[in-house]
């Protein structure tokens, strides 16, 4: 995400001995660490709603990753049964069990005694279930961290730093010869599936290839 820009460009450095990543690595650890030891410090009972609070994200995020998959293909659907099932049907299906999954999850962990503490208490925020706050809170502000990386740099989000496409639109690029993938102007990925850089992204080498099987390509 750091490569195309979706997230800072400090999360895409590497280093140049080991080819792992560095500041992703290092500052999310010390992220996490540091938020685990604050929410221990205040109830080990909220850390357990944050927890809980996972389940809220993974439903939504792979709902709205049904949702793209079906808008993606949303022309091929007609044009065979075996698309019209993996490209339409599953994807939709997949995406109305997890949306009603998340507001049932939503609505259970709302209940003021969804959560006790140790002495039997309620573990309530503003006077709601801890679970459904900290799992709703924790999505809205990821939406501001979004709208903050649109702001300072809105190239991926305009469709500028990848190139999108089915695996038959790959297949067409790599027949027609073209570069099919810009990454900022600075990464590009060739036709002969190689990711190819200038060295602007810091730890990387000038030249590295990784090979580009359908499955990543889809």
């Amino acid at each position: 995400m750091g490569v195309f820009r979706a997230l800072p460009a400090t999360f895409s450095r590497v280093h140049p001995r080991y080819q792992t990543p560095t500041w992703s690595t290092l500052g999310m650890g010390i992220v996490s660490a540091g938020f685990y030891l604050l929410m221990t410090l205040i109830s080990t009972n909220i850390l357990g709603a944050l927890i809980g609070a996972i389940g809220l994200q993974i439903a939504f995020y792979y709902g709205i990753t049904g949702f793209a998959c079906a808008w993606f293909y949303r022309h091929s659907p007609r044009t065979s049964a075996r698309h019209f099932v993996n490209r339409g049907l599953i994807p939709c299906l997949g995406e109305v069990f997890l949306f009603l999954m998340f507001a049932y999850a939503v609505k259970s962990y709302a209940e003021p005694d969804y959560l006790l503490d140790d002495n039997g208490k309620n573990v309530t925020i503003w006077g709601f279930g801890a679970v459904a706050v900290v799992g709703v809170v924790s999505l809205l502000c990821g939406f501001v961290l979004m709208a903050l990386q649109w702001s300072r740099d809105a190239a991926f989000f305009r469709g500028r730093t990848l190139r999108t496409g089915s695996f038959e639109d790959l297949q067409r690029w790599r027949a027609e010869g073209t570069q099919y993938g810009v990454i900022g102007g600075d990464v590009t990925i060739t036709q002969e599936g190689d990711l190819v850089t200038d060295g602007g992204l810091s730890g990387v080498s000038t030249r590295q290839t990784h090979a580009a099987g359908e499955g990543e390509t889809r």
